[in-house]
């Protein structure tokens, strides 16, 4: 099989209508190194006097300090709760200031290129359309596995080009749209509008559409289902229609599938489910944490390990799938998920050993009591309900904990790393982040200055103060999207051996002080 053509990147829009949002960006970029630097600037500063105040303090509570000590540790203190306050408003005002003088560019933009950005669009939408058109042509045509195999880099190439050349002039006209609703936000005096910017992934998605005859929707839910069909659709033709007579044909989105590592990332990413525990939760509960989770019933949906198995050994379509790099990112996925049920069952089977050796532990000293029968029946049920409950179902239960996090720590991983490998990650915008912490500023100083009017003046202006600290140090980006799902352990084999181990040595003892002394 030959190597795979190897994709061309689809070509962004470096000049035009575009290149204005590049320019403020880049612009915004520089302001926050500025206010990294006025960050570490202050920050020093600030821990500067903290230092100061803890060598007053040393290792001694603040009520056994005298009070000129006390004093002093007051002052360094405040000296550098005034710093971060200092570095909060002037990073405050800085932010509003720059997005006060990027909304006056960016009304002096619009009001220069809206009129002309219709013409562009209604260019674009012909060019959109003639290659949509291009690229649809071999919806009817079937692809003979030995043609592909013969002439594959030939039809790879012309796939591949058709498939750029739409996607490239579909994200162009994506871009332009998007840029006449910014420019409508502008020249009514707002930083930007609330559609999110194109990507190259929703290019590919339309590509997939047009692949598939259909018309794209404008529903993102039905968006979402449609692209698990697709899925689907893909796995049952790679293993049974698409043989007839003993011949294997392919059509032309099979082929591009298989081929295009992008478009294979958004139909791998499409595939997923967004929660993976949706089909193994057991019953209704009123609390989502408390909804048990049938660990048989979890699965790991994986779509191009399924193509890579369903494709057959030796055949064009294991051939092509084999150089996809998707194939591999998803069969290690997969094996991750084989690896964790592995290390759960593993660690299952050790508890249960030593359960049983622990039972038998307890059990066996009751029978040496000159007890009734029913006495010592009575107290062998209560060893075994302690043991099962106080040791083996806790540990079980730890265990199933850390294999649903580490599973869906890794789900969120392996999601995220094939939405950004697929092009379906909005970049961010500088403008947005910008306003939302200048948002965040000036609504910590107003309110902490509101509740501090409520003492005193004086306490309006330290409220405000620690209004300013408190909003300017708030982000929204806390998701890790899963990273390091791999350092979680869901058991630890060295101490359940040694419990093992312990157990095994306390029966061997009971059974020698029973029978042999």
């Amino acid at each position: 099989m030959p190597a795979v053509v190897v994709r061309n990147d689809v070509a962004s829009m470096n000049g035009g209508p575009a290149k204005c949002v590049r320019e403020i960006d880049e612009y915004l970029a520089k302001t926050f190194d500025m206010m990294i630097q006025i960050d570490e600037t202050y920050g020093k500063m600030a821990a500067f006097f903290t230092d100061h105040a803890n060598q007053v303090l040393g290792n001694r509570d603040y009520e056994e300090l005298s009070k000129d000590e006390q004093s002093l540790a007051n002052v360094y203190m405040l000296a550098a709760l005034a710093v971060s306050g200092a570095c909060a408003v002037v990073k405050g005002v800085t932010e509003t200031m720059a997005l006060e003088k990027v909304k006056r560019l960016h009304r002096k933009v619009a009001e220069a290129k809206y009129e002309s950005l219709g013409r562009m669009i209604d260019r674009a939408q012909r060019n959109h359309d003639e290659a949509a058109g291009v690229l649809a042509r071999h919806n009817n045509n079937q692809f003979q596995s030995v043609e592909v195999r013969d002439n594959f880099k030939d039809i790879a190439d012309m796939l591949e080009a058709e498939l750029c050349q739409y996607r490239d002039v579909r994200f162009r006209l994506d871009m332009l749209l998007w840029l006449k609703e910014e420019y409508e936000a502008w020249l009514d005096d707002r930083l930007y509008s609330d559609a999110p910017m194109p990507t190259m992934g929703q290019a590919s998605v339309a590509a997939i559409y047009i692949l598939n005859k259909q018309e794209i929707p404008y529903s993102r839910e039905k968006r979402e289902n449609d692209l698990k069909d697709f899925g689907h659709k893909l796995a049952d033709n790679m293993q049974l229609s698409g043989t007839v007579n003993g011949k294997q044909f392919f059509n032309s989105f099979e082929l591009l599938a298989m081929i295009d590592s992008q478009l294979s990332a958004v139909l791998e990413h499409g595939y997923m489910d967004k929660d993976p525990f949706v089909n193994a939760i057991s019953g209704p509960a009123e609390d989502e944490e408390d909804q048990d989770i049938d660990l048989d019933k979890l699965s790991c949906k994986r779509l191009y390990a399924t193509l890579y198995v369903n494709s057959g050994n030796g055949t064009v379509a294991e051939g092509i799938l084999s150089q996809n790099p998707v194939v591999g990112d998803s069969v290690d996925s997969l094996q991750s998920f084989e690896a964790m049920n592995s290390e759960y069952e593993k660690g299952l089977g050790r508890i249960t050993v030593s359960g049983v050796l622990l039972l038998a532990a307890a059990v066996m000293p009751i029978w040496q009591f000159d007890m009734a029968w029913y006495w010592l029946l009575a107290l062998s049920v209560l060893a075994v309900i302690l043991v099962v409950k106080f040791f083996p179902h806790r540990a079980i239960h730890r265990m199933q904990d850390r294999l649903i996090n580490k599973f869906d720590m890794m789900s969120s991983n392996y999601r995220y790393y094939m939405a950004n490998m697929g092009g379906l990650i909005e970049p961010k915008s500088n403008v947005k982040e910008m306003a939302k912490s200048r948002n965040r500023f000036w609504a910590g100083l107003i309110i902490g200055g509101i509740i501090g009017l409520f003492f005193t003046p004086i306490g309006a202006i330290i409220g405000a103060v620690l209004g300013a600290i408190i909003g300017s140090g708030l982000s929204d980006d806390d998701d890790t999207h899963g990273e390091g799902w791999q350092n979680i352990r869901i058991c630890n084999p060295v101490k359940q051996w040694i419990t093992i181990v312990i157990a095994a040595l306390l029966v061997l003892f009971e059974i020698y002080v029973i029978f042999f002394i």
